[in-house]
């Protein structure tokens, strides 16, 4: 691992570890002070990448293989549009027949309680 830290900081080499530690809530992170930290991997050699994946900072809401979703539109109550199971090929969920303009939530059954309402606008997720 390599980075602009000081040697002397254990603080910082435990928290840049968490940059590969290939856990999604963990996250590496600086000082308030330090505004132009940076944190890499040394391989030792040349090598070719097939793939990249940058993870940002985020609470782990992502559409999840095998957890169990419900999707929601406001009509004075909270009416359901079923439930789904994500999947590894998808990564998404997909809704047929959901009200336009609709005030939407959708919650995890699996886990977590982190919602938040959004709505729909010209294909993209609006949050609220």
């Amino acid at each position: 691992m390599i980075g602009n830290y000081r040697p002397d900081d254990m603080d910082a080499m435990e928290t840049m570890k968490r940059a590969f530690d290939e856990q999604v809530l963990s996250a590496c992170k600086t000082s308030r002070e330090q505004k132009d930290a940076w944190v890499g991997v040394y391989l030792g050699r040349v090598i070719s990448l097939s793939k990249l994946v940058y993870l940002p900072r985020n609470d782990d809401n992502f559409t999840k293989e095998g957890e169990r979703y419900e999707l929601f539109y406001w009509d004075k109550e909270w009416e359901s549009l079923g439930q789904q199971v994500g999947s590894r090929e998808l990564q998404y969920l997909e809704y047929k027949n959901v009200p336009e303009n609709a005030l939407l939530l959708l919650r995890n059954l699996s886990k977590g309680k982190e919602e938040r309402i959004f709505t729909w606008e010209d294909g993209k997720q609006v949050w609220w």
